[in-house]
């Protein structure tokens, strides 16, 4: 037997979730709001962390130091001064150093000088201000996954990468920026929840028929709406499978309430004669509506979905455990409100703390609401 000797270099390389890496991660995705919410629960739960000082911040380098004391001051001029030559790029033009120590003067004397008002030269730019008005009123990726800001410890990142936007929020999103008055975002609010709600319906008509809870007979059987347009599409396709029938049937469905509600709010607008958004405040009706033949066609869909999926035998198990959980974590909230989040603590003092516990649970996700019950109420 003999013996050898060899030498040999392996390199691999892998990304490691370090715990810094995935608070980080979590810090970027809050909003202000939230990301304040985030400081204020950490000072009040590590007595080791403190607020940083309101006080004279340390001089960025090129600026003058601040508030020295009388006797001890240096001008900008002492603090760069010498043989300009000498000093190259490290210190400032002559120009420059006798604009920068120059009283500007007053609010006005600046903006006779500059020949416009200081709200034109320094305004922020619509889209900014519009995604900053809009924090409130649109949900983000993190308070759709997490109902708000939360100092859980243990975080689950796979959860919160696997959070997605749904219709209605991701529309709220595009409003908030497209539209800054209140009084446009309220009626782009209403139309969205009649979008949502035909998005709803036509998906949870999908989903219970992959789940195999409905069938295209107790459709066609049971919902008019849907024989019609089915028959429909099997007749433009009459070689291809059940599914992409039933997809083809859907997407007519769901074209043909949005073209409804297009064309009857129209109608209804012009025929209304209204031409200010007083005018449409004093209607006493909603001018954004389905035609009455369609309304009634929503109506008798919604009722096939609560009696053949929604309140399925199939589903009773969870639909009682998911009841139970709700139910459980609405009433230690409301015995316990200091386990709230602190944002949702203080919207408790100007409203009811049962409205705002029902809004908290209302934007949890599955992951996230068993969470918080394995959390508060599993002991």
């Amino acid at each position: 037997m003999a013996l050898t000797q060899r030498l040999e270099f392996r390199q691999s390389q892998s990304l490691v979730m370090t715990p810094q890496l995935m608070q980080a991660i979590k810090l970027l995705q809050l909003s202000n709001l939230d990301l304040s919410a985030f400081v204020e629960e950490e000072l009040e739960r590590n007595p080791l962390l403190e607020r940083e000082s309101d006080g004279p911040e340390a001089p960025v380098a090129g600026e003058p130091a601040v508030g020295h004391a009388e006797g001890s001051e240096s001008s900008f001029s002492e603090e760069f001064s010498g043989d300009s030559q000498g000093s190259g790029a490290e210190g400032f033009e002559p120009a420059q150093e006798e604009w920068l120590n120059r009283d500007l003067g007053s609010r006005t004397e600046i903006e006779q000088t500059l020949d416009t008002p200081l709200d034109n030269v320094f305004s922020e730019e619509p889209a900014e201000a519009a995604a900053r008005n809009a924090q409130d009123a649109a949900p983000t990726t993190y308070t759709e996954w997490g109902g708000g800001a939360s100092n859980d410890d243990s975080y689950n990142l796979e959860a919160f990468a696997a959070a997605e936007v749904t219709l209605g929020g991701h529309l709220a999103e595009q409003l908030a920026v497209a539209f800054t008055a209140p009084a446009q975002r309220m009626i782009g609010q209403y139309l969205i929840d009649l979008v949502d709600e035909i998005a709803y319906n036509t998906a949870d008509l999908d989903d219970g028929y992959e789940a195999r809870l409905i069938t295209v007979e107790q459709l066609t059987d049971s919902v008019d709406l849907f024989a019609r347009h089915y028959r429909e599409a099997r007749s433009r396709y009459p070689n291809v499978a059940e599914k992409l029938v039933f997809n083809e049937a859907l997407k007519s469905i769901l074209d043909g309430f949005v073209g409804d509600l297009i064309t009857n709010t129209a109608e209804r607008v012009k025929a209304s004669g209204v031409h200010s958004v007083e005018d449409v405040r004093r209607l006493g009706e909603r001018l954004a509506a389905f035609s009455p033949p369609v309304e009634e066609q929503r109506r008798r869909l919604k009722d096939f979905l609560y009696e053949n999926l929604y309140y399925s035998p199939a589903l009773a198990s969870e639909k009682e455990d998911a009841e139970r959980i709700t139910g459980e974590l609405f009433a230690h909230w409301m015995e316990e409100p200091d386990d709230l989040p602190r944002n949702y603590r203080e919207k408790a003092v100007h409203e009811p703390l049962p409205r705002v516990i029902c809004d908290y649970i209302a934007g949890m996700t599955d992951p996230f609401i068993y969470q918080q019950y394995e959390k508060y109420c599993s002991t």
